[in-house]
């Protein structure tokens, strides 16, 4: 039930912000490949590291990427600037593999169980229709 829901409450948020929207077939895909592309990117260049996630994000969910595969995530990598090459060996490189998984149990450990999460004062907002409610937060300073 909750997964006919989900599709159905996703479908109706993108009509109302009119955007494409497309769950893929094979959600939920693994995202390594594109998690440590981020890693990488966001070592050297963390405005195009932020432009790529955007791209990701945008291309999965119009049902055209599929993260667990490298060769698609460099394409996306290579839209916005970065050389496909380079990310498809850095998704290899053991220290982006480490730091992609220490992050990840960093997540973990503070309870992170979705996306998007934002912390605010020690405090857990997740999803995006919190946003709205981070903003007060940061205006009231907290409840």
């Amino acid at each position: 039930m909750k997964k006919d829901y989900a599709a159905n409450d996703w479908a109706r948020l993108a009509r109302l912000r009119s955007v494409v929207f497309r769950l893929p077939p094979h959600h939920p895909s693994i995202a390594l490949p594109a998690t440590r592309a981020f890693y990488f990117l966001d070592q050297s260049d963390p405005e195009r590291a932020v432009r790529f996630a955007k791209a990701v994000f945008a291309a999965y969910y119009r049902g055209v990427l599929d993260t667990s595969k490298p060769e698609e995530v460099a394409r996306v990598g290579q839209e916005v600037g970065a050389d496909p090459d380079a990310l498809l060996g850095a998704m290899a490189q053991p220290q982006i593999k480490a730091l992609a998984k220490a992050r990840s149990e960093e997540a973990v450990s503070r309870g992170v169980f979705g996306s998007p999460w934002v912390f605010v004062d020690g405090e857990p907002f997740w999803g995006w229709d919190r946003l709205p409610m981070i903003d007060e937060w940061l205006s009231r300073g907290g409840w």
